[in-house]
């Protein structure tokens, strides 16, 4: 069927079923195919927008949408997609628990039998410190 044929058909009314072929293909998590690791992808990202002179907020605007809906400041937003965000992957058991998690997890959460870490370090500190606040 042309163009012009499924224009007509379309304006009167008509159920045209779609080719499959015309669907888009998107690719949501494209980091798994990525021989890199993330914190060298954020590295790598922050170093291209300086180049091209692209605001952080237009480049990462995902990002500063999530942290305006959560009301943070321009400072925590810029902590935000500076690095990769140490995450309690073993204590995110369940996804209603995740979702009746109202305040960040204990820093017990954070252990990592994987990495053989009994909770989180460094970074809990570090954001302890800038923000003055007991995460």
């Amino acid at each position: 069927m042309t163009p012009a044929e499924r224009q007509e058909a379309k304006q009167e009314g008509v159920n045209l079923k779609t080719c499959p072929f015309r669907r888009k293909v998107v690719l949501r998590d494209s980091l798994g195919h990525i021989q890199a690791p993330l914190s060298e992808i954020i590295k790598n990202t922050h170093i291209s927008v300086e180049k091209l002179g692209v605001p952080k907020e237009i480049a990462f605007k995902a990002s500063k949408q999530f942290c305006l809906s959560k009301n943070y400041d321009e400072d925590q937003f810029h902590t935000f997609i500076s690095q990769k965000i140490v995450m309690p992957y073993e204590y995110c058991d369940s996804a209603t628990k995740m979702q009746e998690q109202k305040v960040p997890p204990p820093r017990e959460a954070f252990k990592s039998t994987l990495r053989g870490t009994t909770e989180i370090s460094e970074v809990y500190t570090f954001y302890q410190r800038k923000y003055n606040k007991n995460i």
